[in-house]
């Protein structure tokens, strides 16, 4: 919980059949799907959990409290997580979670579709590329680090991919 210092000894946890959200009602609390614990990625698993610890950072600023879902908010979510250390993690949960044979680049994990995110096909990429992404990704975020909603598809596409 260091990397969520505003949320310490305010979350709760449960796990359910159904899950991966967050609500602020009637506390702070993450619901996470009982098997994906077994079935997932430790990429995929810490990556979800920022960016649903981040929904909760939102909450207490009264983003998103409205309960209608919106696609920007969710690209925040995942988007600000990066500033907190979690870029590395959401990157390495495309290849880790892509299933497709051949990779077609239209894979989507966390709101962000990989084409936006990776120029090459992420299964050939070497480790230091996803070490030097993912310090791209951090920076980024930190430079644009508000509750602004940004063009985040924009943002991350320009950083990773290039015009």
């Amino acid at each position: 919980m260091d990397k969520f210092p505003e949320l310490k000894g305010k979350v709760h946890l449960a796990l359910r059949k159904e899950g991966w959200f967050a609500e602020h009602k009637p506390v702070l609390h993450i619901i996470v799907r009982a098997e994906d614990l077994e079935k997932s990625s430790s990429w995929r698993i810490r990556s979800i959990t920022a960016h649903e610890l981040m929904h909760l950072v939102q909450y207490l600023r009264g983003i998103g409290v409205d309960k209608r879902w919106n696609k920007t908010i969710e690209r925040q979510a995942t988007f600000r997580s990066f500033a907190r250390g979690f870029a590395y993690d959401f990157l390495k949960a495309f290849p880790a979670e892509c299933t497709k044979e051949p990779c077609d680049h239209k894979f989507v994990f966390g709101y962000f579709r990989c084409d936006s995110v990776f120029r090459e096909y992420c299964r050939c990429l070497p480790e230091s590329s996803f070490q030097e992404l993912a310090q791209k990704l951090e920076v980024l975020a930190q430079k644009h680090d508000s509750w602004e909603e940004y063009d985040f598809v924009g943002l991350v596409s320009s950083c990773l991919v290039g015009e």
